[in-house]
């Protein structure tokens, strides 16, 4: 666009936003290394910015269910090594969980 070559940005645009939406957009930008002004003309212009962010609380619940999953296979394969029987339930609910878990993450990391 010619506004960025010639930085001819006169005209403004002032919206009203609750607190929540002002605080995402606040720390997206803050995340990004990004001003507001820039963070939203570059998102709405579709330019690339790194908005991927994922907060700590998301990730402890995340680790905790990885680390539950892990917990369930050492214990499958335990028991497959050492001649045990095991149901076979187990290994599709720990499969079933690792599958949320995936999902999770990707929805997690890829939204905006």
């Amino acid at each position: 666009m010619d506004c960025e070559k010639y930085r001819k940005r006169s005209k403004q645009i002032k919206i009203r936003l609750c607190e929540e939406e002002y605080k995402k957009i606040q720390d997206h930008a803050e995340a990004s290394g990004k001003n507001v002004n820039s963070l939203l003309r570059e998102t709405y212009f579709r330019r690339t910015i790194d908005l991927n962010i994922v907060h700590g609380d998301e990730l402890k619940k995340i680790n905790w269910g990885i680390t539950r999953i892990g917990h369930n296979i050492h214990q499958i394969v335990r028991a497959l090594n050492s001649g045990g029987a095991f149901d076979l339930k187990d290994l599709g609910k720990s499969l079933a969980e690792i599958s949320v878990m995936q999902e999770m993450i990707a929805n997690k990391l890829w939204r905006s």
